[in-house]
């Protein structure tokens, strides 16, 4: 998958999408951490691209993950750090 084959775009859309839902809904970050990975699961994996989450609610970061693969040859996990 190249970086700007349409399954990648697609799959950065719907990420996008969620993250925007998730920013919208959660009601207490702490109490919902385990829900949180449980959707992100299939993006926790080493052998597949990863995602990364940050939740801002009053302009202030609440929430921030991390999961999966930035990059798969060579493997490079994503961190806070990662550029999208």
């Amino acid at each position: 998958m190249t970086p700007r084959s349409p399954t990648l775009r697609a799959h950065r859309r719907g990420f996008v999408a969620l993250v925007l839902l998730l920013t919208a809904v959660l009601p207490a970050p702490a109490a919902e951490d385990s829900a949180i990975d449980a959707i992100f699961a299939p993006f926790a994996k080493p052998d597949s691209p990863g995602a990364g989450l940050v939740v801002i609610r009053d302009g202030a970061i609440v929430l921030e993950r991390s999961y999966g693969q930035a990059s798969l040859t060579p493997a490079r996990p994503i961190t806070a750090e990662t550029s999208f």
